[in-house]
């Protein structure tokens, strides 16, 4: 039978109620009270109220024209209330409401005025109740639609009550109001939807059609609110650019091992309850012991006990780890993303609080984000309680561990007691960490792990009698004894001191013993010390040589080498393959006869361990530390294992040019990559190099050599199949100038061998290769310029061989192989077939099982912003700059900037027309002329000087302050009529107590050298920290006028021009000077050729000197001089071209000067200006000069074919003082 029909009565009350009870469920039993209570006129009183107190608070808001609203509202629930008949309870909630939300938000002006305009926006909608009540009071056929609009209403202020309820809603208002909007718009078309409904169709009204249409939006707007956030999350994680490495599935890895409530007394400690108390005690904790005592599995159990605590604590967490290089940005992005994971809520903050504003998450916005300030509350704050646990500390380079501690500190440091976020450090007794957190260890927030020896013992002696258990399970004939057990878990746990570690690996190297007595006697003979138990282990694993057995524990030794020397983590095919190449012959195809198999791995145990990843590592840290101290050459060649590993890259990488032949057929090159001859060949494409170059102190390798040979016929096959590819074209086979054995010390090894050319090309090429990174807008992009860049064949080859990998997967060409051997090719890559494009990543090395999970991967490499506009199709595509992402705003959605105020600007150049570069030179047409280079556009420029008295909020988009209270004042003005193409961030303050007189940035940026007055400083630029310091002799004073760093990455000299007419040229790491002298007047200004040749100098002495660097008595070098130029006046500055062919310096007069720096001759004097020239800079190309003078002016010039015209009308500025060509030849003027 059908069910009877629903009146129009009912379901207008299932409406009411439904949304009623939705509300209550959020409200707090005292707030549902007071909303029930609530009259029209208590609203209307509670509204003046708040007014009176804005106005006292001179925050006066218009708050008189919702009143109109709200009486509305009342008459809204009469009409409703007669009509329904018994829903008078209800009728409070679409009124009360108001009142609650605008006494909270009061307080945060920010979120009173949003609210109120809504309120607005909502009365616009509103019906006229008061004249359809009357008219259809005896009709309840409208009844539906007004409940309707009821739960329309009550809906935003179930939305709006969350907003101003929610824990620490302050901070997230701003970025739940800006998601909101989509909901918003939603409910007020709804509101209209229904209002029409009312006056047009009062009588009849399809209820089925009018709740699909409803259920149809929300379902539209709940898919863009999640588009939306999927947008904001993918925009996040492609700014922080970080791998999505979970250490979730670490963490599940160790407690696998763990026997159930092993860690149990470290819940129970009496130390660890107060830092998990939420109170302000012990807000540090260090656990701390000897290495192998367990430390990791003690953090991952706290880690899990956290979680399953119940009491909404929110934990984050870090797993260091000597196989990978840990630096606190890499440990803040981690903490980052997985409050994100929990808490999707955060993407919106983050992105709109700073991906927008900042375009790198260095580690001070990091810690921003994560601490907050006293005005904005970080992230912690939202997720409080919180608790940190970060493992291994001790792990991480030695010049890490106190910055990422300080960092972590500062986390906990900054945090109001009432956020209360704690965290705990496990790791060794090490000095740098204990000074560190000495501070924080005298309020007894230490445990060391030496003072636990009975629990601990407990804990060793559980797992130990669950191996020996099993052990005996499975040797039945043994008969063990529970006595029996009791005893050896007791000797096993005695000789243990302490370190689970090594009951673990006695443990493991017991699994071949096959009586009792050997049982017994291996555990009572098992050394106590952890190095001694690492000897015994190598020795039995390696066994006696011997017969047969020579080979065997060479192959044992070659696995560990590999293990300790690769520059990445190595799976098991791929250390069978590089083994198979060190011990066989010479061949680059190893013999079927010389392959070994997963045998060969498992003898390596237990000092090796098989991850989940596949990938092959050793046991432990300490484990690395023993073999590589005992480990250093190859027993099988007598080489050091670096030039071994590097042997058999060479021999791969024969074998694999030959997958680029086209003499060779598909088919056969397909079945080069499944028989597993070419497994290393990824790895030797990207570390070859480094494993024949890393060792500075071994001989040079000779021709002779077996690796000589093997690396010439490298080049051999290298440059035959060039020439065979570009049909006939030779490959140059030329040093490239910047890399060079005399600037790069690393290529000595191989200055006398025929591979050193591809070695030069090849480091040159990936000294750029980043640049390119930065220019692609995806990894298939990124891919194709290397290619196209790569001087060499091996990009080609590396992408040939993962296309052949791919293809073999998708079972292309697989139909005669046999069923077993493609099984295990399937095996070994399935999981790892596409790497990332972008090199360097560890994803590079993983490598992801379909294109699908890599194209996602690759998305975090490349910065995408994406426009959070409702159905913005360009905006789906995102924009790779904040630039491009403002331009398409102001573009499509009329979003203006907001100007500064006139109050505040300040005119600094002559309102004239703008000045523009102009040149007519004719001298070489092809060249085209140098003009329109706009400096800033229009009139505009000139207002672009700053007052401090800026409201910056105000002008946001176009004056930003930098720095914080250390650094008042320090602001930076954007031209707000061009589009925006640099931005800055104030990324450190370093004080001097001397005036600062010039620096200069290291090749690499690492480096920056500041000279003074009798000293010259290098400082770090991560941190700020001063890394080398010279003293300068001399009375009085004696400034440092110029410093210069050497253009090669690998020379760690700095030339400096001082006062005391002497060039210096100083080697800071082996704080060293050599002088060079002849200058009879002080020095102005000094310069490194950009091929590291030759320095040059100017003096007031009105002389130019070229120097270079010659040897004396075999190793010492001095500075000589090599060619000296007279002028008629001093000389103020200098450069050189970026040819090194010319050298171009300033007089204290009017005159640029370009002299050959071949013979010294005077090529071409530039006599244009009409005062002293302070600077001069050529661009990139070499084919501009740009002249800085005193007399307001700049002059660019046009000095090829070294010959000069000047600029019709010179751009005036107020004595422009520097000038610098960037790479990108953009030239940047300093006032």
């Amino acid at each position: 039978m059908a069910a009877p029909p629903v009146s129009d009565s009912a379901q207008a009350s299932l409406t009411i109620v439904e949304a009623v009870e939705s509300f209550k469920r959020t409200a707090t039993p005292e707030h549902s009270c007071e909303i029930e209570k609530t009259t029209v006129k208590d609203v209307v009183d509670a509204i003046g109220v708040i007014q009176q107190d804005l106005l006292k608070r001179r925050s006066n808001r218009n708050l008189g024209k919702i009143h109109p609203f709200i009486h509305a509202l009342g008459h809204y629930g009469g009409a409703l209330d007669v009509l329904s008949n018994g829903l008078s309870p209800y009728m409070p909630w679409i009124w009360a409401p108001i009142k609650l939300v605008l006494q909270m938000a009061s307080d945060y002006l920010g979120a009173f005025d949003k609210l109120l305009n809504a309120y607005g926006r909502i009365a616009a909608t509103l019906p006229r109740i008061k004249e359809l009540g009357e008219a259809f009071k005896d009709s309840p056929a409208l009844l539906p639609k007004l409940a309707a609009y009821y739960a329309d209403i009550l809906a935003f202020h179930h939305s709006a009550y969350k907003f101003v309820t929610r824990k620490c809603w302050r901070l997230f208002f701003p970025a739940a109001w800006a998601t909101f909007d989509i909901r918003f718009g939603s409910i007020l078309t709804s509101m209209a939807h229904n209002s029409d409904s009312i006056h047009n169709e009062a009588v009849a009204i399809d209820l089925i059609q009018s709740k699909k249409w409803r259920d149809d939006s929300f379902a539209h707007v709940s898919f863009q609110e999640q588009e939306r956030l999927s947008k904001q999350y993918d925009s996040v994680l492609a700014w922080l650019n970080t791998d999505r490495l979970s250490h979730e599935d670490h963490r599940e890895r160790l407690l696998h091992d763990c026997l159930p409530g092993s860690c149990d007394w470290v819940k129970d400690h009496a130390k660890v309850k107060h830092w998990l108390d939420i109170d302000s005690r012990t807000p540090v904790l260090w656990v701390h012991g000897k290495p192998g005592a367990g430390k990791t599995v003690i953090s991952a159990s706290l880690v899990e006990h956290v979680q399953e605590l119940g009491t909404g604590m929110t934990t984050v967490y870090y797993f260091c780890s000597h196989l990978q290089a840990d630096t606190s940005s890499r440990i803040l992005k981690s903490f980052v993303l997985q409050l994100i994971n929990t808490n999707p809520d955060m993407a919106a903050v983050i992105h709109t609080d700073y991906v927008q504003i900042h375009r790198e998450p260095s580690v001070k916005v990091l810690k921003l984000m994560l601490s907050g300030t006293t005005d904005k509350p970080g992230l912690l704050s939202g997720v409080s309680p919180c608790r940190i646990i970060i493992d291994g500390i001790d792990e991480c380079e030695p010049q890490e561990q106190k910055p990422i501690l300080q960092d972590l500190l500062q986390l906990v440091s900054v945090s109001a007691p009432s956020n209360n976020c704690k965290l705990l450090v496990c790791s060794r007794d090490l000095p740098e960490i204990s000074r560190a957190l000495k501070n924080k260890a005298k309020s007894g927030g230490t445990v060391p792990l030496s003072e636990e020896k009975d629990s601990i013992n407990q804990t060793m002696q559980s797992l130990a009698r669950s191996r020996l258990s099993e052990l005996a399970s499975e040797r039945e004939t043994w008969q063990l004894t529970d006595e029996l057990v009791s005893e050896l878990c007791k000797l096993i746990v005695e000789k243990a001191d302490g370190m689970m570690l090594w009951v673990k690996l006695v443990l493991d190297a017991l699994s071949d013993v096959d009586t009792l007595r050997e049982l017994y006697d291996a555990i009572t003979s098992m050394p106590r010390e952890l190095s001694k138990l690492y000897k015994r282990i190598l020795t039995a694993i390696c066994g006696e040589k011997g017969h047969n057995m020579a080979d065997r524990s060479d192959r044992t030794i070659q696995i560990l080498g590999w293990l300790i020397y690769a520059k990445r983590p190595l799976k098991k095919h791929e250390i069978l393959n590089a083994v198979a190449l060190t011990v066989g012959s010479e061949s680059p195809v190893p013999s079927r006869w010389d392959m070994p198999d997963d045998s060969a791995i498992n003898r390596c145990k237990p000092l090796v361990e098989l991850l989940p990843n596949g990938n092959i590592c050793l046991i432990h840290f300490t484990a690395e530390e023993y073999l590589r101290e005992h480990i250093r050459f190859d027993p099988s060649s007598g080489q050091p294992f670096n030039r071994s590993m590097a042997f058999a890259c060479s021999l791969v990488l024969q074998r694999g040019l030959n997958l680029l032949d086209p003499g060779i057929s598909q088919e056969t090159q397909l079945d080069m990559v499944l028989d597993g001859s070419l497994a290393l060949l990824p790895y030797a494409v990207d570390f070859w190099l480094e494993h024949l170059l890393i060792d500075k102190t071994a001989k040079p390798i000779s021709t002779d050599d077996t690796i000589g040979i093997a690396l010439t016929k490298l080049e051999q096959r290298h440059r035959n199949l060039w020439s065979k590819i570009k049909h006939g074209v030779e490959w140059t086979g030329e040093v490239h100038s910047g890399f060079a054995p005399q600037r790069d010390p690393r290529l000595l090894a191989v200055s006398s061998t025929l591979i050193l050319p591809l070695c030069s090309a090849l480091i040159a090429f990936r000294a750029k290769r980043r640049m390119s990174m930065m220019n692609a807008t995806d990894g298939k992009e990124f891919e194709k310029l290397l290619v196209e860049e790569d001087p060499t064949l091996f990009t080609t080859l590396s992408t040939t061989f993962h296309s052949y990998v791919a293809l073999l997967l998708e079972g292309a060409h697989t139909h005669n192989i046999p069923t077993a051997k493609l099984a295990r090719f399937v095996k070994e890559y399935s999981q790892c077939s596409h790497p990332c494009r972008f090199f360097p990543c560890t994803s590079f090395f993983v490598g992801f099982s379909s294109k699908e999970l890599r194209t996602a991967h690759e998305k975090q490499h490349v910065s995408r912003l994406f426009c959070v506009r409702t159905g913005c199709a360009i905006g789906r595509l995102g924009f790779g700059n904040q630039r491009d992402l403002v331009a398409h705003n102001q573009r499509y959605h009329e979003e203006g900037g907001i100007l500064v105020p006139p109050r505040v600007r300040k005119v600094m150049l002559p309102a004239s027309n703008t000045p523009r570069f102009k040149s007519h030179s004719t001298l070489l047409p092809n060249l085209g002329k140098v003009e329109d280079m706009n400096i800033v556009d229009r009139s505009k420029a000139n207002e672009l000087s700053l007052s401090f008295d800026i409201e910056t909020t105000k002008v946001r988009d176009y004056v930003r302050s930098l720095g914080d209270e250390s650094t008042p004042g320090m602001s930076v003005v954007f031209n707000q009529d061009v589009n925006r193409v640099l931005d800055f961030d104030l990324l450190l303050t370093v004080s001097f107590q001397s005036t600062a007189l010039c620096m200069d940035f290291s090749p690499d940026g690492s480096l920056v050298a500041v000279g003074f007055n009798k000293l010259v400083a290098i400082f770090e630029v991560s941190s700020g920290q001063t890394l080398y310091r010279l003293d300068i002799p001399g009375e009085g004073d004696n400034l440092v006028r110029g410093v210069f760093f050497h253009p090669s990455p690998y020379r760690n000299t700095l030339a400096l021009a001082v006062k005391d007419t002497l060039l210096r040229v100083w080697d800071y790491a082996a704080n060293t000077t050599k002088v060079g002298s002849g200058h009879k007047n002080s020095l102005s200004a000094v310069s490194y050729a950009p091929n590291g040749e030759f320095i040059a100098t100017v003096s007031h002495d009105r002389t130019l000197r070229l120097w270079r660097e010659v040897l004396v008595a075999g190793n010492v070098t001095a500075v000589c001089e090599r060619l000296k130029c007279t002028h008629g006046s001093g000389m103020a500055c200098v450069t050189v071209s970026r040819n090194s062919e010319y050298v171009i310096a300033a007089d204290f007069e009017t005159s640029c000067l370009i002299y050959s720096a071949k013979n010294g001759n005077l090529v071409s004097r530039l006599a244009h200006a009409s005062g002293s020239i302070y600077d001069v800079a050529t661009s990139l190309n070499g084919d501009l000069l740009a002249a800085a003078s005193r007399d307001r002016s700049m002059l660019l010039y046009n000095i090829r074919p070294l010959k000069s015209e000047s600029l019709d009308s010179p751009i005036e500025l107020d004595e422009p003082m520097a000038l610098r060509y960037h790479e990108c030849s953009m030239l940047y003027i300093w006032c």
